[in-house]
């Protein structure tokens, strides 16, 4: 195996070439390209623009769904999970997989046939509260933001080192460029930029693996070198809410995580409502599913196969990278950096990632604004179709300018990026119980909403950020440096030990520390969603609950229909502070028997 010694002076001698650029030119241009064409595609309205006139095919929505959620994060951090930590952690993809398919029978039913816009207007319509409406929105917002910033900044630390360009000019280059596509034009654009970059992302893990595994000897060296270093260990049957992964924590954080990401985001409605029906929607729940199983196996994969080709002598240990995180880019600049055109093809699928994700955050986050907010004013009511884009377009642009500012944050304030990252976290379990409520549990009241949503994200909020600066980190699996040769150091044991991880052990902790930070970061979700249905019917209870003779049918699951009162009225009676929000057109309520027959049929 080639020495260390000679790997690091090839990496030096790396330069990002003419055709790195070309091609990295080549896919950024390409989305720009595609946006801009779809951009004078029968954009006529904001229904146009924000949900492609709900005349999207099913394949396309697909893909996009599963890319706005398969970030650079995802093509860095899944092949760092297994070289750090083992193939254990995919286990949580099969609990995806059955959470969205849960999920998405508990609450695509409901959703699709309103014919919303912005997945907060239900929960308005449902409690009867515009106020619980905009707290959800900011809750959104807020997550979607900050997770932008994260997804425009965190390739950027890694691929530096690829090319002679900085984190601030790739930052505000990539950052127009998404912005500019995603604002001129519609949500059609994004979701065919989205099929272009999937493409790219896929090709370049594929090139990784494949170099690899020509690497060892073969893909069965690779995975039998990977097991040698318990890196390919899937199972661990212990039940243990402290252990950092085992199967039913990964399980659970899978189903809850993963279901909420896909179940009660705007992205992730924005693209179910832009097609046609009911079955449609659920059609491309299903494909996303296999599309998102699929491609996160060969990420974890890449990072098993990439372990075997350093087993004898890691980077990490030796100092040359300073996370798990960065193996990918590592491998890159040191195997392949001499086939013309491949360190281009790795940093155009690792920012496809990247742009694909934030494309969807941005659209989905103007759409949020522009429904639950501006909308809402009176000003705006009875504007044209034109200035309707218009201020869309500008909201926009807005979003894009404040996803940069906090993506140089991030390169600016490391724990940033750290605190950022655990925000999906913090909010997903609480919402996904207050939806999962909404549609399941109709005697929930308006105040059990509230106090569910408010006290379980609070309580998240505390036990997610209390781990992440207090909780025990996880310790790497053993990392050996035996095949280095360094024939003019003496002692290698020694030169090394100072970049080898330390154990998180050492640390005394306080009872605090010990017994509440320190649960897995796997089971934060599934306590914020139970916090929430179990506070919300609790106190719903207590103040007398939903007026079921009020309640209408169409805002809870099919099944739940059949137990509720028949004729219900419609003059609920709310406070004086508090307007019940209506639906968006007639054609919503007109869905209403449509919606029945599509489920007979299903």
């Amino acid at each position: 195996m080639q020495s260390q010694m000679e790997s690091q002076g090839a990496a030096e001698a790396v330069s990002f070439g003419l055709w790195d650029y070309l091609v990295f030119s080549f896919m950024l241009f390409g989305s720009l390209a595609i946006g801009t064409y779809q951009a004078f595609k029968g954009v006529k309205n904001a229904d146009d623009y924000l949900l492609g006139g709900r005349k999207m095919k099913i394949f396309p929505v697909a893909v996009s769904l599963f890319s706005s959620f398969m970030s650079s994060i995802g093509i860095l951090g899944f092949s760092g999970e297994t070289y750090g930590h083992g193939i254990e952690s995919y286990t949580q993809m099969l609990g995806a997989a059955l959470g969205i398919s849960l999920v998405a029978c508990a609450l695509v039913p409901v959703l699709h046939p309103l014919h919303l816009t912005s997945i907060n207007q239900y929960i308005g319509l449902r409690f009867g509260s515009r106020s619980l409406q905009r707290l959800t929105m900011i809750l959104g917002v807020v997550q979607g933001l900050l997770y932008m910033g994260i997804c425009l900044y965190a390739p950027t630390v890694a691929l530096t080192s690829l090319t002679p360009i900085s984190s601030t000019v790739y930052i505000i280059v990539l950052g127009i460029i998404t912005t500019v596509y995603s604002t001129v034009a519609s949500l059609r654009a994004v979701v065919w930029v989205d099929v272009f970059q999937i493409g790219v992302m896929v090709a370049g893990v594929l090139t990784v693996i494949t170099v690899a595994c020509a690497e060892v000897g073969g893909l069965g060296e690779a995975w039998e070198i990977a097991d040698q270093y318990n890196r390919t260990s899937f199972f661990n049957f212990r039940v243990d809410f402290y252990e950092r992964h085992n199967f039913l924590n990964l399980m659970l954080m899978g189903s809850f995580y993963w279901g909420s990401m896909f179940g009660v985001t705007q992205a992730n409605f924005q693209r179910l409502s832009s097609v046609p029906t009911l079955r449609s929607a659920l059609s491309v729940i299903l494909m996303t599913i296999c599309f998102l199983v699929g491609f996160s196996f060969l990420l974890f994969l890449s990072g098993a196969v990439v372990f075997a080709v350093y087993a004898e002598c890691s980077p990490l240990s030796l100092g040359y990278i300073k996370t798990k995180d960065q193996i990918l880019s590592y491998f890159v600049l040191d195997k392949l950096s001499f086939i013309t055109g491949v360190p281009g093809l790795f940093v155009a699928a690792v920012f496809s990632g990247a742009l694909s994700s934030i494309s969807s955050s941005l659209t989905g986050i103007v759409a949020m604004l522009w429904k639950d907010i501006f909308q809402l004013l009176p000003r705006f009511e009875q504007i044209s179709h034109g200035r309707e884009m218009t201020i869309n377009k500008f909201l926009s642009v807005l979003v894009g300018i404040v996803m940069m500012i906090l993506a140089y944050l991030s390169s600016k304030l490391g724990g940033l990026v750290q605190a950022a990252t655990t925000v999906n976290g913090v909010t997903a379990g609480p919402m996904l119980g207050l939806f999962l409520m909404a549609s399941l549990v109709p005697w929930v009241n308006r105040a059990g909403a509230w106090a569910g949503i408010t006290i379980s994200w609070s309580l998240n909020a505390w036990l997610s950020l209390g781990g992440l600066f207090y909780g025990s980190k996880p310790d790497l699996l053993p990392l050996s440096t035996e095949g280095c040769l360094f024939p003019e150091i003496e002692n290698l044991n020694q030169t090394i030990t100072e970049f080898l991880p330390v154990s998180s052990s050492v640390t005394s902790k306080g009872w605090v520390e010990e017994n509440i930070y320190g649960l897995s970061y796997c089971v934060l979700q599934v306590i914020g969603a139970g916090l929430c249905v179990i506070i919300g019917c609790v106190v719903s209870l207590l103040t007398g609950g939903e007026n079921l003779h009020a309640l209408q049918k169409d805002l809870v699951h099919p099944v739940v229909r059949r137990f509720l009162p028949e004729d219900p009225s419609s003059n609920v009676q709310l406070t004086p502070s508090e307007e019940k929000p209506q639906y968006e057109s007639t054609e919503s309520l007109q869905n209403i028997v449509a919606v029945n027959t599509d489920l007979s049929k299903l």
